[in-house]
């Protein structure tokens, strides 16, 4: 099953054939950005709140503006 991908770029939530990255993007410059995980169940995502957190905690540790909330859960 092919589920359509998304991706938070930007301050915006696209499709993946969306994206685009300027090349003068400080994450594509020199490297830095924030990765996490979910698991999702059933479709639903498992204890998001949590994810969020560590989200927003890996931001800040690396001096990045971490996404609007509403930006995060609509993703």
């Amino acid at each position: 099953m092919n589920l359509p991908a998304y991706i938070w770029i930007n301050g915006r939530v696209v499709s993946t054939a969306e994206a685009r990255i300027s090349p003068f993007d400080h994450g594509f410059l020199v490297g830095d950005g924030v990765f996490e995980t979910l698991v999702a169940r059933n479709g639903k995502p498992f204890t998001p709140t949590r994810h969020w957190k560590r989200l927003v905690a890996s931001c800040e540790s690396m001096g990045i503006t971490p996404p609007a909330f509403e930006v995060y859960w609509q993703a």
